[in-house]
């Protein structure tokens, strides 16, 4: 039973660290975009736009994010399950796959770009990142043991 608690905790964890962290790359990629076009942003504009995106987004992002998780994850776990070493690189690849994945679909099934930066390679290179983040955050916390 507690290990369903610490799943589940870690599956949060990831969700949310994935979208604040997807959020934050978003704003920093439209703000280097306004800066290449000469328009400078200083550190305190910057920081208040991460700050408003992760807020903004987190309640459309952080869904399609739980969503990708909940199909990646389990197929990580398969996977793991037969290759234990690989528990942390698995959880960390099936975390950036699963934000890419979910990009992608949303673009081929409804022609939307979820989020404006992700169209450029940077921008969903970055979203992987987070992502990846995500993914290593819940093989850390899932790792965790009841004492």
């Amino acid at each position: 039973m507690m290990k369903w608690v610490i799943w589940i905790g870690a599956f949060g964890l990831a969700v949310v660290a994935t979208a604040v962290l997807g959020a934050i790359a978003h704003s920093q990629i439209v703000a280097g975009e306004l800066v290449a076009l000469g328009h400078p942003v200083p550190l305190g504009d910057r920081l208040a736009w991460a700050g408003h995106d992760a807020l903004g987004m987190f309640s459309t992002f952080a869904p399609i994010i739980a969503l990708a998780f909940v199909i990646a994850l389990p197929v990580a776990a398969l996977i793991i399950g037969r290759l234990p070493h690989l528990r942390t690189f698995g959880y960390t690849l099936a975390g950036a796959v699963a934000v890419v994945a979910a990009i992608v679909v949303m673009k081929q099934l409804l022609d939307v770009t979820g989020i404006a930066s992700a169209r450029s390679a940077l921008g969903l290179a970055a979203q992987a990142l987070a992502g990846a983040a995500g993914g290593w955050l819940f093989a850390r916390v899932s790792r965790l043991r009841s004492t």
